[in-house]
């Protein structure tokens, strides 16, 4: 146990000094390259990171429901759908569709919809209607 809880704190301690590079607006390094590494090493916040940097939102949230993450995929698309209402379309597709529980997030996201007026209702209704069981 104690060679695990080693390494798990040496991991700890890398991780934060990748995180510290990657935050750094001075560093020199590929990001796409680095983002390919890091999601190969399953480390979420650096891929993350380096999806906002590179602007690549869907892929944020695509990430958050692979994670079924559903809290941060709410708060991802809050923070970015202003510029791209289509992301809400993303969500809401995603919530319907998903084979776990997750009515009381589709309940909140299509309030914030339909308060906000993001996406026309009879575009809601479609997307409801085409997740309907027969």
């Amino acid at each position: 146990h104690i060679a695990r809880a080693t390494s798990f704190s040496a991991a700890k301690v890398w991780q934060a000094k990748l995180m510290e590079l990657l935050q750094d607006p001075h560093a020199s390094y590929d990001r796409q390259q680095a983002l390919a590494l890091c999601y190969e090493a399953r480390f979420d916040a650096a891929v993350l990171l380096l999806y906002e940097q590179l602007g690549l939102h869907y892929d944020m949230l695509r990430l958050h429901m692979s994670r079924r993450n559903y809290v941060a995929l709410i708060d991802t698309c809050r923070k970015y759908a202003p510029s791209d209402p289509d992301m809400w379309i993303q969500v809401v597709g995603f919530l319907v569709a998903g084979q776990e529980q997750c009515s009381d997030e589709l309940r909140l996201v299509l309030q914030w919809i339909h308060d906000d007026r993001l996406l026309p209702p009879a575009l809601l209704i479609k997307l409801l209607a085409a997740s309907a069981p027969a």
